[in-house]
């Protein structure tokens, strides 16, 4: 896993490298959870390996109102691949055996 890097940086990795859907809740969660930047960094290498380079990945922010207050945040990562589905199916396939 990548070292921690610092806030300004991993942002502007992040920006580079994803969408963000909702950037405030995103940077906020990920200060509280530091340990996932290197891995959406990490992935994100492995996604592109996998899927191609013109494959659109996004980071989104949820709440799931059904999960205790202390657990009801998460992030979710979007790989919407330019492929058929047949050949989206086996680049996922590859991202599994591969990360």
């Amino acid at each position: 896993m990548a070292t921690r890097l610092p806030t300004q940086s991993w942002q502007d990795a992040l920006d580079r490298l994803y969408t963000l859907e909702e950037p405030e809740e995103i940077r906020t969660f990920l200060d509280a959870h530091p340990k996932l930047i290197g891995i959406l960094i990490d992935a994100h290498e492995q996604i592109v390996r996998s899927f191609g380079t013109t494959t659109a990945v996004r980071i989104r922010y949820y709440i799931d109102p059904e999960d205790p207050p202390d657990d009801a945040a998460s992030l979710g990562v979007t790989i919407a691949s330019p492929h058929d589905v047949e050949a989206a199916l086996l680049a996922l396939d590859t991202f599994n055996e591969r990360w």
